[in-house]
Protein backbone atom coordinates (compact mmCIF):
# COMPACT_ATOMS: atom_id res chain seq x y z
CA UNK A 1 0.00 0.00 0.00
CA UNK A 2 1.75 3.11 -1.01
CA UNK A 3 -0.40 6.48 -0.62
CA UNK A 4 -0.66 8.51 -4.30
CA UNK A 5 -2.42 12.12 -5.38
CA UNK A 6 -2.97 12.73 -8.67
CA UNK A 7 0.98 14.43 -9.39
CA UNK A 8 2.64 13.08 -6.63
CA UNK A 9 4.75 16.50 -6.46
CA UNK A 10 5.90 15.29 -2.41
CA UNK A 11 6.19 11.93 -1.07
CA UNK A 12 6.76 10.61 2.28
CA UNK A 13 5.96 8.27 5.36
CA UNK A 14 3.55 8.31 7.61
CA UNK A 15 3.46 6.55 11.29
CA UNK A 16 0.74 6.54 13.95
CA UNK A 17 -0.29 5.53 17.40
CA UNK A 18 -2.94 3.61 18.72
CA UNK A 19 -5.37 5.27 20.55
CA UNK A 20 -5.51 4.07 24.05
CA UNK A 21 -9.02 4.36 24.42
CA UNK A 22 -10.61 3.80 20.92
CA UNK A 23 -9.06 2.64 18.16
CA UNK A 24 -9.82 1.08 14.36
CA UNK A 25 -10.94 -2.58 15.80
CA UNK A 26 -12.74 -0.98 18.79
CA UNK A 27 -14.41 1.71 16.44
CA UNK A 28 -15.37 -1.22 13.59
CA UNK A 29 -16.88 -3.19 16.71
CA UNK A 30 -19.04 -0.30 17.91
CA UNK A 31 -20.28 -0.41 14.47
CA UNK A 32 -21.05 -4.01 14.75
CA UNK A 33 -18.88 -4.74 11.76
CA UNK A 34 -17.53 -8.70 12.69
CA UNK A 35 -13.76 -8.39 13.40
CA UNK A 36 -13.21 -11.89 13.40
CA UNK A 37 -13.73 -11.89 10.18
CA UNK A 38 -12.85 -8.04 8.98
CA UNK A 39 -9.62 -7.53 10.82
CA UNK A 40 -8.54 -4.07 10.21
CA UNK A 41 -4.99 -3.43 9.66
CA UNK A 42 -4.78 0.40 8.25
CA UNK A 43 -6.27 3.45 7.56
CA UNK A 44 -6.05 5.62 4.50
CA UNK A 45 -7.20 9.28 4.02
CA UNK A 46 -7.47 12.44 1.82
CA UNK A 47 -8.48 15.87 1.78
CA UNK A 48 -8.33 18.69 -0.58
CA UNK A 49 -7.96 22.81 0.22
CA UNK A 50 -12.05 22.81 -0.92
CA UNK A 51 -13.05 21.02 2.77
CA UNK A 52 -13.85 17.93 1.68
CA UNK A 53 -12.06 14.96 3.71
CA UNK A 54 -12.48 10.95 3.07
CA UNK A 55 -10.73 8.28 5.27
CA UNK A 56 -11.28 4.62 4.67
CA UNK A 57 -10.07 1.28 6.87
CA UNK A 58 -8.26 -1.19 5.64
CA UNK A 59 -8.81 -4.86 6.38
CA UNK A 60 -7.57 -8.13 5.66
CA UNK A 61 -11.02 -10.35 5.07
CA UNK A 62 -10.23 -13.89 6.87
CA UNK A 63 -12.89 -15.86 4.54
CA UNK A 64 -10.94 -14.74 1.25
CA UNK A 65 -7.79 -14.90 2.51
CA UNK A 66 -5.07 -18.21 1.66
CA UNK A 67 -2.04 -18.77 3.37
CA UNK A 68 -0.06 -17.46 0.49
CA UNK A 69 -2.00 -14.40 -0.02
CA UNK A 70 -4.38 -12.00 2.11
CA UNK A 71 -7.24 -10.57 0.60
CA UNK A 72 -7.10 -6.99 1.62
CA UNK A 73 -10.36 -4.77 0.66
CA UNK A 74 -10.65 -0.94 1.56
CA UNK A 75 -13.66 0.35 3.87
CA UNK A 76 -15.34 3.24 2.70
CA UNK A 77 -18.60 4.98 4.73
CA UNK A 78 -20.34 6.58 2.13
CA UNK A 79 -23.31 8.98 3.14
CA UNK A 80 -22.37 8.21 7.33
CA UNK A 81 -18.94 10.18 6.30
CA UNK A 82 -16.07 9.21 8.57
CA UNK A 83 -15.23 13.15 10.12
CA UNK A 84 -11.63 14.29 10.71
CA UNK A 85 -12.08 14.39 14.73
CA UNK A 86 -13.98 10.60 14.71
CA UNK A 87 -10.88 9.77 12.58
CA UNK A 88 -7.92 11.48 14.06
CA UNK A 89 -9.53 10.43 17.67
CA UNK A 90 -8.82 6.22 16.63
CA UNK A 91 -5.04 7.69 17.22
CA UNK A 92 -3.02 8.80 20.42
CA UNK A 93 -0.09 10.04 17.84
CA UNK A 94 -0.44 10.75 14.11
CA UNK A 95 2.90 11.76 11.85
CA UNK A 96 2.78 12.17 8.18
CA UNK A 97 6.41 13.44 6.47
CA UNK A 98 6.18 14.94 2.86
CA UNK A 99 8.66 16.47 1.19
CA UNK A 100 9.59 17.02 -3.07
CA UNK A 101 11.16 13.57 -4.41
CA UNK A 102 14.65 14.61 -4.57
CA UNK A 103 14.60 14.96 -0.74
CA UNK A 104 13.01 11.64 0.30
CA UNK A 105 16.13 10.00 1.90
CA UNK A 106 17.57 13.36 3.58
CA UNK A 107 17.63 14.63 7.03
CA UNK A 108 16.57 17.91 8.57
CA UNK A 109 19.78 19.16 10.35
CA UNK A 110 18.36 21.78 11.86
CA UNK A 111 14.90 23.08 13.54
CA UNK A 112 14.46 27.00 13.34
CA UNK A 113 11.05 28.93 14.25
CA UNK A 114 9.92 30.75 10.81
CA UNK A 115 9.72 34.07 13.27
CA UNK A 116 13.70 33.54 13.04
CA UNK A 117 13.86 33.77 9.26
CA UNK A 118 11.30 36.41 8.57
CA UNK A 119 12.62 40.00 7.37
CA UNK A 120 12.30 42.54 9.41
CA UNK A 121 9.98 45.80 8.23
CA UNK A 122 11.49 49.32 8.87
Amino acid sequence: MKAETKYNDFIGTAAADRGDINDIHTFFKSKNVDVERYRPIGVTFGFSYKDSFEAMIYCVDKNKSTNEKPYIISVYFGESKFSKDDFFNLFKRFSVVVSEKIYEESKVDEKLDFRDLAHSVL
